[in-house]
């Protein structure tokens, strides 16, 4: 039997984030294949093009905030081969996952996969070139507290990107 959960307004932020943990935590097998679903397939290609616009110049690292199963990492590593990606997620069964994608691509030399928060990047200030995260800013409470971070972390003049299937209320 599935579980019902109640909607966003009837929960607080402390609430929501648990929600969301056990969701993702519960679809990892299938979160691939409903990214394709829910997106019409388009997220590969939005994901492609924004890897296709990202400049390294300095550190020739990449942050992938939110990585879920790691397939925006893994696009970076395939477009950009002199590049080193950390993945952070707050899901370990995502991270999970994404150290099996990784290993299966061979590129666990490229691609460092960690649980973390977003709200607390666990980073010194400009410590990568570009900072991305690709649908998950619509399942943090304060996305604004999440951008702060992303923009801390990136080195100046460096580029934070964020991909989601709508514009996100901020």
């Amino acid at each position: 039997m599935r579980k019902k959960y109640p909607t966003v307004a009837e929960v607080t932020d402390i609430e929501r984030i648990e929600m969301v943990k056990e969701i993702f935590a519960t679809v990892t097998g299938s979160y691939d294949l409903l990214n394709h679903i829910l997106s019409l397939g388009q997220d590969i290609a939005w994901r492609r093009f924004a890897v296709k616009k990202m400049c390294f110049c300095d550190t020739c690292r990449m942050l992938d905030v939110a990585t879920g199963t790691a397939d925006l990492g893994i696009t970076v590593a395939r477009c950009h081969p002199d590049t080193h990606i950390t993945g952070l997620d707050f899901v370990r069964e995502m991270v999970n996952v994404a150290h099996e994608k990784v290993r299966a691509r061979h590129l666990s030399d490229r691609i460092r996969l960690m649980v973390g928060d977003a709200l607390f990047l666990p980073f010194p200030d400009s410590s990568f070139d570009v900072v991305a995260m690709a649908f998950g800013l619509r399942n943090i409470p304060d996305k604004v507290c999440a951008l702060r971070e992303m923009c801390r972390v990136v080195v100046p003049g460096g580029q934070v990107m964020v991909l989601e299937l709508t514009l996100p209320r901020i």
